[in-house]
């Protein structure tokens, strides 16, 4: 399950925080695919973590919004053109583990020393 940290998402403008992402769907002997336009649905499995929006310019790409720190699973279904005059519904998921900032290291700097100084 990928873990990303709270500062991989970037402030989209509104206050939120997000991260980009898109579907790739692919065929059996995982060529890339086409999916039939205004048919990509996707969801979170838990919107106390993140929720999950469509990109309207581009209905393959989706943002992922940053609730809180938790585990989800992101999930996304369309309608693939199989080239064959058959369409038919597909489905992917991707678990994610959404962690707060923390910190990491603790950097010790030793400064000039100071002439004459007083101890």
């Amino acid at each position: 399950m990928p873990t990303i940290k709270k500062n991989k998402f970037v402030d989209d403008g509104t206050g939120r925080l997000v991260i980009y992402a898109h579907i790739e769907p692919k065929t059996a002997d995982q060529q890339l695919s086409k999916v039939e336009d205004a048919t990509q649905k996707y969801a979170s499995s838990n919107e106390a973590v993140a929720t999950v929006e469509a990109d309207p310019a581009d209905a393959s790409k989706f943002l992922i919004v940053w609730v809180g720190a938790g585990t989800t699973q992101i999930t996304a279904t369309a309608d693939a053109d199989l080239d064959t005059g058959e369409i038919k519904e597909i489905s992917g998921a991707s678990d994610l583990k959404l962690e707060e900032d923390e910190a990491d290291t603790l950097d010790i700097v030793i400064d000039t020393p100071i002439e004459d100084a007083v101890v």
